[in-house]
C-alpha cells in the first residue's frame, strides 16, 4: 500500500490543560499521582510499574472495515469490532499487523511502531521554577510547591506540555525539581529549602538505568548572590562601587563567578558520562540544611550529552522604544531597544504586580531606584553572553561612570554570568542556550506594559517572560531531535 492506513497514538501523561487550552498544565494527577497543592507540584513519580504505556492502535482508515484482528510482536491475535484498540506496550519498537475484514473480503497491513515516553527534567533556581508567576499569574503564594516557589506557569513546565502536544505518538513524563534560591552547591548538589539535592532526588525518581531525554536548568544567579546585588542596586548610589561585607560589589561578583566555574565540574560529574576521574557525590540526603552526609550516587543516564540545556539568564536591562502613538521605532536592524533610564519605570501606574512605581517589594527606595549607569553595568558585567576577557589574567577595563559625574572608574571585568554559562557547552558537551537572553532584549524591567516580561517588584519573569523561555526550549528540543512535529 502506498499510504499508511494504520496509525498509533500514545496517551498523554502530563494531564489536562483546561480551560482553553491556555498552555499551562492544570492537572498533574495522571503523571504523578494525587496532586497536593503547595507541596509536590510538577514532580512526576508515577512511572508505570510494569514499564508499559497505553497506546491506541487505529485502523479506521480502512473503508468498510467490520472486523479487526491485531497481532503484536507475533503474539496471539486481539480481535475487535471497533477500528481502534487500546493496549499497553513497553517502550521501544514493536511489530504490528492488522487484518481487516468486511464485505469486500480481508486485507492485512503490517508496520513497526516505536513507543516512546520522553523524560523531561527541569532543574535549577527560581528562573526555572517559575517564581513570580504563581497559579494566579501574579506574585503570591499560589504555587505548586511553596518552599520552592515552583509553578506550572514556569517556562520548563510550559515547554514540556508543548513537547507532548507536538507528537501524538509520544508521551512526556515531566520531572520538575527546580527550587527558588538554588545554587550549584546548595540546590543541585546539596540540600536547600528543606528539599533533597535535586540530583539525588532525580536519581531516586528515575527507574534504574532509565535515560533522560532532556534536562534544562538555570543556575548561577544565586551563586553570585543575585538578590544581594539587586539590593545594592536598589538601595545604594553607584552600587557596583559600594561594599558588601567589606568587598566592592563588582569585585565580589567577579570572584564568585570564578568559584562557580570551579564548582560546575562536580555537577557535570553526575550527568551522562560525567567527568573523567570524578565521581558523582551529593550531600544532605535528608533535605535538612545541617545534613552534611556525603552520598555517592550513579550518574544520571542521558539519551545524549547535548540533551543537557544550560539556559542563560534573560535581559532585564533594555526596553523597546515607542513613538507617542505607541508604535515601535525601527532601525535597519529591527526594533530600537535602549538601556533602561534613571527611574526604571515608564510612568505612574504602569505596573502589573500591584506595587506602585518606586516601591520594590512595597518598601520606599531612593529616588530613581536604579540609575542608567547601574543598568548599563548590570548588562555588561552580569548578562552579556560574550566573554569580556578570554584571558582572565588580562581583564577588560570596564569604564563605570559615577551617577553624580566625576572621574570614570575602571573596573576589572574578567567574566559575566552568562559568559560563564556559555563555557559549559564546550567544557561538558552540553547545549548552552542564550535564546532567552536574545528574545528578552527589549522586554526588560522598564518596558511599557505591552512589552514587559518582568515583575518589577521581584526582578523575576512574569507569565510573558516564561512563555518566551518555553518557546526557546521547544526549539532546542526540535533541534536536538527530542521531538518533531507530525
Amino acid at each position: 500500500m502506498a499510504d499508511r492506513t494504520v496509525d498509533e497514538e500514545t496517551d498523554d501523561r502530563l494531564g489536562a490543560d483546561r480551560p482553553g487550552p491556555d498552555g499551562v498544565v492544570d492537572d498533574y494527577d495522571n503523571a504523578q499521582g494525587l496532586l497536593l497543592p503547595g507541596r509536590n507540584g510538577n514532580i512526576s513519580r508515577k512511572f508505570p510499574p510494569d514499564g508499559k504505556y497505553v497506546v491506541e492502535l487505529d485502523a479506521c482508515a480502512f473503508e468498510g472495515g467490520q472486523r479487526f484482528s491485531w497481532r503484536i510482536d507475533g503474539e496471539a491475535a486481539l480481535d475487535a469490532t471497533s477500528c481502534t484498540t487500546r493496549i499497553r506496550l513497553s517502550e521501544g519498537r514493536h511489530d504490528v499487523s492488522v487484518t481487516v475484514g468486511g464485505s469486500a473480503g480481508e486485507e492485512t497491513e503490517s508496520m513497526t511502531i516505536d513507543v516512546r515516553d520522553l523524560i523531561v527534567v527541569g532543574l535549577g533556581d527560581s528562573f526555572s521554577a517559575g517564581s513570580g508567576a504563581s497559579r494566579t499569574g501574579l506574585v503570591g503564594a499560589a504555587y505548586d510547591n511553596i518552599p520552592c516557589t515552583r509553578s506550572g506557569h514556569s517556562g520548563q513546565a510550559r515547554a514540556a506540555l508543548e513537547m507532548e502536544r507536538l507528537d501524538s505518538r509520544t508521551s512526556v513524563t515531566f520531572i520538575q525539581l527546580a527550587c527558588g534560591g538554588a545554587r550549584a552547591e546548595l540546590g543541585l548538589l546539596g540540600p536547600h529549602n528543606g528539599q533533597k539535592p535535586q540530583l539525588l532526588e532525580l536519581s531516586e525518581i528515575l527507574p534504574p538505568g532509565q535515560a533522560v531525554d532532556l534536562v534544562t536548568f538555570t543556575i548561577g544567579g544565586n551563586d553570585v548572590h543575585f538578590a544581594d546585588v539587586v539590593g545594592q542596586l536598589v538601595s545604594e548610589h553607584d552600587a557596583p562601587l559600594s561594599l558588601i561585607d567589606g568587598e566592592r560589589t563588582h569585585d565580589r561578583v567577579q570572584r564568585e563567578l570564578l568559584e562557580l566555574r570551579e564548582r560546575m565540574p562536580r555537577v557535570a560529574a553526575c550527568l551522562g558520562a560525567g567527568v573523567a576521574g570524578q565521581p558523582c557525590e551529593v550531600y544532605g540526603p535528608s533535605g535538612r540544611d545541617d545534613d552534611r552526609q556525603v552520598v555517592r550516587i550513579p550518574r544520571i543516564p542521558l539519551a545524549a550529552p547535548d540533551r543537557v540545556v544550560a539556559i542563560g539568564y534573560p535581559d532585564l536591562t533594555r526596553y523597546l522604544v515607542r513613538q507617542a502613538s505607541g508604535d515601535l521605532v525601527f532601525t535597519s536592524g529591527g526594533p530600537l531597544a535602549r538601556t533602561c533610564p534613571n527611574g526604571a519605570a515608564q510612568e505612574p501606574g504602569d505596573l502589573t504586580d500591584g506595587v506602585a512605581d518606586g516601591l520594590p517589594g512595597g518598601r520606599p527606595a531612593r529616588p530613581g531606584i536604579l540609575s542608567e549607569e547601574e543598568w548599563t553595568w548590570g548588562d555588561a558585567a552580569m548578562l552579556q553572553p560574550k566573554d569580556p576577557a578570554p584571558d582572565d589574567d588580562r581583564p577588560f577595563a570596564y569604564a563605570y561612570r559615577p551617577e553624580g559625574g566625576g572621574r570614570i572608574v575602571a573596573l576589572p571585568l574578567r567574566n559575566t554570568l552568562n559568559a560563564v554559562i556559555g563555557e559549559w557547552g564546550p567544557r561538558f558537551g552540553w547545549t548552552t542556550s542564550m535564546r532567552w537572553w536574545e528574545d528578552s532584549r527589549g522586554h526588560g524591567y522598564c518596558s511599557a506594559d505591552a512589552d514587559n516580561w518582568f515583575f518589577r517588584s521581584i526582578f523575576h519573569p512574569r507569565d510573558s517572560g516564561y512563555v518566551g523561555e518555553a518557546a526557546g526550549l521547544v526549539e532546542h528540543a526540535r533541534e536536538l531531535g527530542v521531538v518533531s512535529p507530525r
